[in-house]
């Protein structure tokens, strides 16, 4: 995979069937038949989540399951079709996106329509590994005069 050459070490899939995850289990470090152990092998760099629609659930639990299967800083690559973008019933914009996914763990690093044409919208997001408070709040306890009282 292309990512392995970026410094992403371990993959992790999810299949709908036996014969998707047989087809991807060489290019995957583990690979899994939804809905199975999935969320029992965390610590992923990277999910690559492929029409997250036909997996019975809606897209907060989506996020959530990504979350959970992710490392701090792990990478979440969404693909959806037009017909799944529709059924947000949000639209494709940075703007929404942005906020939704800083609300669910995420920081958005990519939003790409699809070309025309093409079947997949994608969506790349970081997780986030410690919340701003958390650090802000690192920051001013190692300054003098830091701590509780100085947020």
């Amino acid at each position: 995979m292309a990512l392995r050459a970026q410094g992403i070490t371990r993959f992790g899939g999810v299949a709908l069937t036996e014969a998707a995850a047989a087809g991807r289990a060489r290019r995957y470090d583990t690979m899994h038949r939804w809905p199975a152990d999935a969320l029992e092998h965390g610590g992923f760099d990277v999910v690559v989540w492929n029409g997250p629609g036909g997996y019975g659930l809606g897209l907060p639990d989506i996020m959530a399951r990504a979350h959970a299967l992710l490392s701090g800083g792990g990478m979440l690559i969404l693909r959806m079709t037009g017909a799944e973008v529709a059924e947000t019933t949000q639209p494709f914009t940075r703007g929404f996106w942005d906020d939704w996914l800083y609300a669910h763990g995420f920081h958005l690093l990519l939003l790409q329509p699809a070309a025309p044409g093409a079947s997949w919208n994608v969506l790349v997001a970081r997780k986030y590994a410690r919340s701003v408070f958390d650090v802000s709040k690192e920051i001013y306890e190692r300054f003098p005069g830091g701590g509780e009282a100085a947020l």
